[in-house]
Formats: C-alpha cells, structure tokens, sequence
C-alpha cells in the first residue's frame, strides 16, 4: 500500500512539472525580444568581475577564467555567483551561492548548467556571452545572452548561430538545492543570417559589440 502511495504521488508531481514545463515553453514562444542597449552591456574580462546583478546594492561575482590547450583552442569559462550574507532564511547557508542557467525543458538538469563555456577556434569564436544589466528607479533587469552556432563545416566556415536569451530572477520558493536566483532561458532565436564568430554575430542582430579586448583579432 504505502510504495503504491508513493508510485501514485510522483506519478502525479512528474505530471504536474510536465504541465507547468510546457506552459513555461509556451510562455517563453510569445516572449517578445528584448531591445538590448549597448550601453547596458557589462563587459566581462578575464578574472573576477564585480556586478550588483539583481539591484540589492550588493556587489555579486562574474568569475572568467581561462583554459590554455597549448592550441587555437583555449576556451573561457564562466560562472555567476551572488552574495547572499543573511541567507534568505535558508538554514546551513553560506554566504557565496551559484547562480545556475536553468532550461525549463531540460529534464536531464533540472537545476541547470553552474558554468557556461566558450567554444574558440583561430579564425572565430564559435560560443560565448553578453551580459546587460538594464538599471532603472524601479527594478532591475538582467540578462544573459549565450550564443552557439553549428560546426559542421570547420571553424573558419559562416554558420547559423542559435542564441538562448536568459533572465535573472529569484526563485518562488527555496527548493532541495536552495537555489535562490536563477537564470531562466525566456527566448530562443536562430536567425537565418550565417556568421563564422560570435563577435560579429552579436554585433549584427543585437547591435553589442565585443566587450573583451583578448578577443578583438577574431571574429
């Protein structure tokens, strides 16, 4: 009786994730793009960078760092931390948190990505982010923009790119991994224009330049 009970009460929470998953995919299809500003843009650089991310006054943490392959392959890494010093009622907290990069489809990672990575070649970087921070008397707004295209054809070859647009919000409730901000993927978009690199991908349809001077020569 009592594994039948419990049979039953997963069967019913599986369900109810898959209903609110597919009413969240069906919101993010009417999401309208947001008009992103240059100005907004933060640059990210190598080494910790230091961004109130979600406009508590609270310097949160943008960690960039490098992997050298001793090719034309070195890649950065990204993760994005916030500093939550009261621990938002969370019990066994501690100070420094992650901020994960959550797909609501993704069934496999249900908590999301904890790092973003680029994908660089010598011609083209094939993979890597904007981030905008939208400050305003009001709110807040942040975003993350990860742009991915195909490899098919090599590195040096014009491709179509995906970018998956994210936004940084605070979670309704504190779940098992007490996770407390999120990024939430709200838009999906792959343009029909083919470019080699994501500098000049973002630059075409979103108007952001490349904010980090290491990567100027490539495209």
């Amino acid at each position: 009786m009592k594994s039948r009970l419990i049979s039953q009460f997963f069967a019913i929470a599986c369900f109810c994730a898959l209903g609110a998953s597919s009413a969240i995919a069906e919101d993010a299809a009417n999401v309208a793009v947001p008009k992103f500003d240059p100005k907004d843009m933060v640059p990210l650089v190598n080494g910790p960078n230091w961004v109130d991310l979600d406009g508590d006054g609270k310097k949160d943490l943008v960690m960039k760092s490098r992997l050298e392959a001793g090719t034309a392959h070195d890649f950065s890494i990204y993760s994005f931390h916030f500093h939550n010093p009261d621990g938002n009622g969370v019990e066994h907290f501690n100070a420094w948190q992650v901020i994960p990069f959550i797909k609501p489809l993704d069934h496999k990672r249900p908590y999301g990505e904890y790092q973003l990575y680029t994908n660089e070649g010598a011609d083209c970087v094939l993979s890597d982010i904007r981030l905008i921070v939208n400050r305003s008397k009001q709110h807040t707004k942040t975003y993350a923009i990860f742009a991915e295209r195909e490899n098919t054809l090599g590195y040096a070859e014009d491709e179509n790119f995906t970018f998956y647009i994210y936004r940084l919000v605070r979670e309704p409730e504190v779940r098992s991994f007490q996770i407390i901000l999120s990024f939430k993927l709200i838009k999906t978009i792959s343009p029909t224009t083919k470019y080699c690199g994501s500098n000049e991908a973002f630059l075409a349809e979103f108007g952001l330049p490349n904010p980090d001077p290491d990567s100027e020569s490539r495209r």
